[in-house]
């Protein structure tokens, strides 16, 4: 029996993707949350397949049953788990919306640059709010 974690995991994952064996993937150490019923985090599917006609809603038992996961259920807290593009335009003192951030990097010239629009820049700032 394959699955799929439905919110999606955290940790390490060696291996497989959409389609793949189940003697191929590997599911290690993961770190699962939802806000969903426990019973209803997971699809797991039938017939070698990830998810399908047969797939079933299941547990974290179930998943660990069917993929040989060795993670855990836990809530994670994060710094700032509320950043988005529009609060980062807003951490610089622009307009915070998406159409403002793109008119910003839109004007980035080789005279006009700002820094702060690199690609960079914006995923650091992003990622400092998830980081643990």
């Amino acid at each position: 029996m394959q699955g799929r974690a439905r919110p999606g995991p955290r940790g390490d994952r060696d291996g497989g993707g959409c389609g793949e064996s189940r003697s191929r993937a590997r599911w290690l150490r993961n770190v699962y949350y939802s806000r969903l019923a426990e019973n209803e985090w997971f699809e797991i599917g039938g017939n070698g397949k990830w998810l399908g006609a047969d797939s079933q809603q299941g547990d974290l038992a179930a998943w660990k049953k069917a993929s040989g996961e060795t993670g855990s259920a836990k809530k994670v807290s994060f710094p700032d788990s509320s950043r988005s593009i529009e609060t980062y335009q807003e951490s610089l003192g622009e307009t915070a919306t998406m159409d403002a951030f793109i008119t910003n990097l839109l004007a980035q010239s080789k005279y006009t640059w700002r820094p702060e629009y690199n690609a960079g820049a914006v995923n650091d700032w992003t990622r400092a709010g998830f980081m643990r």
